[in-house]
């Protein structure tokens, strides 16, 4: 079950991540940067035109943790 969610986890990811990529002329077009903490274990979805990121830990340790959410609105591309 674990590991299913896991799998989960990382397609949606991976989905948000190309969501916010535009192609152009064949080269990757850079977005804003997620102006919070850097992390790992964040999780990430979309709801209609807008991605969400949110909680995970500090990278310094596991015992960081954070309980915060980002939304990147893709009209101004800001977080």
């Amino acid at each position: 079950m674990k590991t299913k969610i896991r799998k989960i986890t990382i397609l949606i990811a991976v989905l948000f991540i190309g969501n916010n990529i535009t192609f152009s002329q064949g080269s990757w077009v850079s977005k804003s940067d997620l102006t919070g903490s850097k992390r790992i274990g964040a999780i990430a979805f979309s709801i209609g035109n807008k991605g969400y990121v949110g909680t995970g830990c500090k990278i310094q340790g596991p015992e960081n943790y954070l309980a915060d959410l980002w939304q990147y609105n893709p009209s101004n591309n800001s977080w």
